[in-house]
């Protein structure tokens, strides 16, 4: 197969000589078996490597310049927007229909719904990444800004990529030990300059509840699949349920802390008041790992998984159980000095290993119980926990409802 003097990059235009024709658009991508071009028609298409004789760049790609809209007010204390990137922050590249992030965020708070708040709004861009790159070291800065912004304005919305934000967001929860605002991550899943995004509700409910004086961090996204309203959801308490619908999000057991919707005030509802001051807790253990339990794990694989890390977040079934084979090694690992804490893949319930002999063993090896906690949320505690007290601590603060991510039970057994 001949190629041009350059192999094509993501956007050039090329012309592509294949068995039976020729074909001009622009380079998306190419694997081992196809090569992928968006044609003029809007459409993509693949032409078998097989039948390619050769491939000539007609174009290169030409960057297009983001046109920023008005900015809003820059005086007063009011409402902290701080971007760290995903699809809130992204725009579409019409040039190979691909999503990218955005590196200003002035074109995404349009003239329109800036009309709509009477209180300041102040931007600040922290990064422009997809959400699958936040490492923990984001978190931190991420909550550092938070508090800085904290300092001087009544709340913060944070835009972040709705993948793993809930794990930053509730990072952010446990790192702020006192916090006199509210702070509203809240994302998208279709980019800002769609016709269709839902974006656009989602900022405007995330500004009226961050108006609202409260000690929450909260994730606030779609009520429901129209654009009637948007709900906020303790952060602590909430997972990403679907990959594509705007209501992407639900918090597990526990209701949401707010609803708003377009023809009246946000209201909040059960919420943590607000403190006096802001205190930040920003040290966290980042060795730590959760483990998805499944028939085939092996002692020996969970022995390796735990090597060089403080603490292990074992996804256990039903009831927070592993095979009985894992066990001993379990217990190997509890005696070197690693935590292992106990979660369930159920959506709901709570992890209880008193009902089952296997969970009285494994309880004997040193787990430690997550109770009804999320795992994911389960996993990030355990980073905030090592990484602020001492290791003796370990057990009862990390069985301590900090931040509401435990649910009590009456007598019952419904949860409060």
């Amino acid at each position: 197969m001949e190629m041009s003097v350059k192999d094509p990059e993501f956007g050039d235009r090329i012309s592509v000589t294949y068995d039976g024709g020729r074909m001009s658009g622009v380079f998306v991508n190419d694997d081992p078996d196809f090569i992928f071009i968006k044609l003029d028609s809007g459409y993509n298409t693949g032409i078998s490597r097989k039948k390619v004789r050769s491939i000539t760049v007609v174009e290169k790609r030409k960057e297009k310049e983001e046109i920023p809209i008005r900015k809003p007010r820059k005086d007063g204390r009011g409402i902290a927007i701080l971007s760290t990137g995903g699809t809130i922050s992204s725009r579409i590249d019409y040039t190979t229909g691909g999503v990218k992030p955005s590196s200003t965020m002035d074109q995404i708070y349009s003239e329109e719904l800036s009309r709509l708040h009477s209180i300041p709004v102040h931007y600040e861009t922290i990064s422009a990444i997809l959400s699958e790159n936040m490492t923990p070291e984001r978190w931190i800065e991420v909550a550092r800004k938070v508090k800085e912004s904290l300092d001087r304005e009544i709340g913060v919305v944070v835009f972040h990529g709705t993948d793993t934000m809930s794990y930053t967001a509730s990072a952010v929860a446990f790192m702020l030990e006192d916090q006199t605002g509210t702070v509203v991550f809240t994302g998208s899943q279709r980019s800002p300059d769609r016709p269709s995004s839902d974006a656009y509700v989602n900022i405007e409910a995330s500004i009226k509840f961050a108006s609202i004086p409260s000690g929450e961090v909260g994730i606030c996204m779609h009520t429901g699949l129209s654009d009637d309203s948007a709900s906020l959801f303790r952060a602590v308490r909430s997972r990403k349920m679907h990959s594509s619908r705007r209501d992407a999000f639900r918090s597990l057991e526990f209701p949401p802390i707010g609803e708003s919707s377009r023809d009246s005030p946000a209201v909040m509802t059960a919420y943590r008041a607000a403190g006096k001051g802001n205190v930040l807790k920003d040290r966290l253990e980042h060795r730590v790992g959760m483990l998805y339990f499944n028939p085939t794990l092996s002692p020996e694989d969970i022995e390796t998984f735990a090597e060089g890390k403080k603490c292990i977040v074992i996804m256990g079934t039903g009831l927070g159980h592993t095979a009985d084979r894992l066990i001993p090694a379990i217990k190997g690992i509890t005696s070197a000095g690693t935590k292992v804490v106990m979660t369930s893949q159920c959506i709901s319930g709570t992890v209880d290993m008193n009902v089952y002999s296997t969970g009285r063993e494994l309880l004997k090896a040193g787990v430690i119980s997550a109770g009804n906690m999320v795992p994911e949320v389960a996993y990030v505690k355990s980073m905030f926990v090592l990484g602020n007290y001492p290791d003796g601590m370990f057990a009862e603060q990390f069985s301590t409802n900090m931040r509401g991510e435990l649910l009590e039970r009456n007598d019952g057994g419904n949860i409060q």
